[in-house]
């Protein structure tokens, strides 16, 4: 969903939007179909420099296909900011109505690896040990030097990230999904 509104002033102004019923079956969320789904976004209109913001826009969709036990997998949700902000990286527990559910992070039993880089925002899923549907909180916080050139946070986006992972037979399953 996208959505433009100009706020009155400097502020701290927190956008938050619930849906209900994630997908059935999602292995990482209990009882996942009878969770609604939230998401949140803090943008922090500074009183320093510009006076404006605006939220972090993305290039890849929040959805991610790898093979099960065969490697590692990555995405990117290739933010960027408008006015030229730093950005963060962080994996989060998935959102819910009024915070978190009973969420556990994709498994990294028998030596597999999952993480991400909170330079660069590339999330990596090494050997993933069960095939099935997996969701994933990416925080997403914009950092801004002030005229004194002390960083500020001034914004997050919470994003829901939605990883398929199947029992792949060659190298083009991945892409064909």
């Amino acid at each position: 969903y996208t959505i433009t509104h100009t706020y009155s002033g400097p502020g701290n102004y927190k956008v938050c939007f619930e849906k209900p019923n994630r997908t059935a079956g999602v292995i990482n969320i209990a009882n996942s179909v009878n969770q609604i789904m939230a998401f949140e976004s803090l943008l922090v209109i500074p009183t320093f420099g510009s006076g404006k913001n605006t939220s972090s826009v993305f290039a890849n969709h929040p959805l991610e296909s790898g093979c099960f036990n065969n490697g590692c997998f990555t995405h990117n949700p290739l933010a960027t900011d408008l006015e030229g902000d730093s950005l963060s990286y962080e994996i989060i527990m998935c959102m819910v109505s009024g915070g978190t559910t009973a969420y556990t992070y994709p498994s990294t039993a028998a030596g597999g690896t999952f993480s991400i880089n909170a330079v660069t925002g590339l999330l990596n899923w090494c050997t993933p040990q069960l095939a099935g549907e997996y969701s994933v909180g990416i925080l997403i916080k914009e950092w801004r030097k002030d005229d004194g050139g002390t960083y500020f946070l001034v914004g997050y986006v919470v994003r829901d990230t939605y990883l398929s992972v199947s029992t792949c037979t060659g190298i083009n399953d991945v892409f064909e999904k």
